[in-house]
């Protein structure tokens, strides 16, 4: 049996092309994540396809201080529940591609560990964020290793964003085997276009998650209406993807058809253009020679501390010979867009 860990939208097109190449044999595929398991009951068989619920948490230095005891006992029970539904697994073939925050999945494949096959290729590349060495991170860093059995390594995101990296000594511990799956998004996204058939557009808009990035508020409406304005006028047929993890939209954002949120951004291959903020999807639309811009020098008003570790970041994902744009203005979006397509 194939079991596939499927935690985000940046392993979709791992977890459909391992699924394809081995012909669709006896698999399971693991999400904690809605949108996903939604997605993938609308490809396969629903039988194959599980929501466990789970609980990544990090130690309490708030308020929140006070429902801790609460989350901890939560965290055993789901412990009991996952362990009680995996403990028969036994020589089967593990996937996971994630490389940060899941400490539950992490726990639970160090126990697959003892009695399976596992294989690992990291969805995404974080090694550009440096190690972030504070009493908070120490004491998370620990946290995590007592409760979840994952060494991790903390990293600064910017502007105050903490994340906490699976380390290579987990790797190691956990004996993976690591592998290159020769991704074949581009056709994924052709099969995919066939089963969902939404309308034909030039330009994806990914919406920036504001909060994220502690941006202004007023000022990223202001400035989005007048890209936005500036596209429509120009005759370019725009459709929205909503960041994962917001429900928002704003503005002439409303007046965009709007992708479904279950529907992954890294198989929406068929547009000219996409245009985003920091999003992995521009970096996976430039290796599959789609125009990608990003407004993370367009945004004049972000706080974000580390602009440069973010460009650093998306560069750090292209293939060789791919590239991401960073337009100043709109000008230079508008020039971009002549010179790249037709309207």
């Amino acid at each position: 049996m194939n079991i596939y860990f499927c935690l985000s939208y940046l392993s979709v097109p791992h977890t459909i092309t391992l699924i394809k190449e081995n012909h669709g044999t006896n698999y399971l595929i693991v999400s904690s994540n809605v949108e996903l398991y939604k997605f993938f009951t609308e490809l396969f068989d629903k039988k194959k396809i599980l929501f466990l619920q789970t609980s990544s948490i990090t130690f309490p230095f708030s308020i929140k201080f006070i429902y801790f005891p609460v989350k901890l006992v939560e965290v055993f029970i789901l412990k009991w529940r996952a362990w009680k539904y995996f403990r028969k697994v036994h020589d089967a073939n593990i996937y996971f591609f994630f490389n940060g925050a899941a400490f539950f999945y992490a726990w639970l494949i160090y126990k697959l560990s003892k009695n399976n096959k596992l294989y690992y290729q990291e969805d995404i590349d974080l090694s550009v964020f440096p190690e972030k060495k504070e009493f908070v991170t120490w004491v998370n860093k620990y946290f995590i290793k007592i409760l979840y059995n994952e060494a991790v390594v903390p990293i600064d995101q910017g502007n105050g964003n903490i994340a906490y990296k699976m380390s290579q000594d987990f790797i190691s511990k956990v004996k993976v085997n690591k592998i290159e799956i020769d991704l074949s998004s581009k056709n994924i996204s052709n099969w995919l276009n066939m089963k969902f058939n939404f309308p034909k557009g030039d330009i994806l808009f990914l919406s920036s998650f504001i909060k994220e990035f502690g941006t202004n508020e007023d000022e990223y409406i202001k400035q989005n209406d007048n890209l936005l304005c500036e596209l429509r006028n120009s005759g370019y047929k725009i459709h929205l993807k909503l960041h994962p993890r917001c429900n928002i939209k704003n503005s002439l954002e409303k007046e965009l058809f709007e992708i479904p949120k279950y529907y992954p951004a890294n198989l929406l291959l068929n547009y000219k253009v996409i245009i985003g903020y920091a999003s992995a999807t521009l970096a996976e639309a430039a290796n599959n020679g789609i125009l990608s811009i990003s407004l993370v020098d367009f945004y004049k008003f972000a706080t974000t501390e580390e602009p440069t570790n973010l460009k650093s970041y998306l560069i750090s994902n292209l293939i060789q010979g791919k590239m991401i744009l960073f337009p100043l203005n709109i000008n230079e979006i508008r020039k971009l867009l002549i010179e790249n397509i037709a309207t």
